[in-house]
């Protein structure tokens, strides 16, 4: 890879997850939303049992590029190592700063926002040849092992998570939710 060439993915990867991480924190979570994938595991265990949601979805993104070596190979975990590190990073750095909770006080406005910047920044990440990790990885893992397409298990892992999330947070919850997974999708 040129040098040209590693900059704009770094650089591409980077602002993807920023942009995810800053979608998540910023109107998912201070809208009360659900989040699917990795994420919303992290969410889910922090919301049971106080655990950092940040380094689980960390320990999550570890795991399955260790599964994602062993199935896939080096190439594809060596291109998705600094979008499965960095996204947790950005989802620390943006839930220590001051609270956004009521920027957007409406949660179709919440749910609209995260859609588009979430789906936004995960595009962003998957155009210049990465993943964010966490269910990115598994599904590109079950395509590769079992040819299973993608995009389904992106949508079974994120409502899977989401159904989970369902009995915390009730069901206009989840119906406000789903903006991401489809801007996602979109991508």
């Amino acid at each position: 890879m040129h040098q040209k060439q590693w900059w704009r993915t770094v650089l591409g990867v980077a602002a993807g997850n920023a942009l995810l991480a800053f979608g998540i924190n910023t109107f998912y979570l201070s809208a009360d939303l659900a989040v699917g994938g990795s994420t919303g595991v992290g969410v889910l265990l922090y919301r049971l049992f106080g655990l950092d949601a940040s380094l689980t979805v960390l320990l999550i993104n570890v795991s399955l590029l260790v599964a994602g070596w062993l199935v896939v190979g080096k190439e594809f975990v060596l291109s998705s190592v600094f979008g499965s590190l960095i996204y947790p990073l950005f989802l620390k750095i943006f839930s220590l700063l001051p609270s956004m909770a009521g920027f957007v006080e409406d949660r179709l406005t919440s749910s609209v926002c995260a859609g588009i910047l979430v789906g936004a920044g995960v595009g962003l990440v998957v155009r210049v040849g990465s993943s964010t990790g966490g269910t990115d990885t598994l599904a590109v893992i079950l395509q590769k092992s079992l040819h299973i397409p993608v995009v389904p298990v992106k949508l079974i892992a994120d409502y899977g998570v989401m159904a989970l999330i369902f009995l915390l947070v009730g069901a206009d919850s989840i119906i406000y939710s789903t903006s991401k997974t489809f801007a996602w999708v979109k991508w």
